[in-house]
């Protein structure tokens, strides 16, 4: 009986030895080529404007009344300025739709 079942699980060894590895089938790529339109950003301005040199608030603390006075206005017409130049530079980037931007390359 001992020998008998010796023999099978001998044979049995044998069997399994002998079918080799299982090769593991190729995957499938399934690749499809697709154009999205992608929004993107446009420069619409070609110089931004410097900005001007407004003053502190240690500087507005150093000064005396008037003077402090005298500085917030040349301040206030130095700002206005410089919102004057920036709102038509504003508005023209504004205009811009964005459906009218090119398509982004998909790497």
């Amino acid at each position: 009986m001992k020998s008998l079942l010796c023999a099978l699980l001998c044979s049995a060894a044998l069997a399994a030895c002998a079918s080799g590895p299982a090769i593991a089938p190729a995957p499938v790529l399934d690749v499809k080529v697709q154009t999205v339109d992608v929004p993107t950003p446009v420069a619409c301005v070609d110089k931004v404007p410097d900005k001007p040199a407004l003053l502190s608030d240690q500087d507005l603390l150093a000064g005396s009344g008037a003077q402090v006075v005298d500085q917030l206005w040349r301040d206030h017409v130095q700002r206005r300025d410089y919102e004057a130049v920036l709102e038509p530079i504003v508005s023209k980037c504004a205009a811009i739709p964005v459906a009218a931007s090119a398509p982004a390359a998909i790497p």
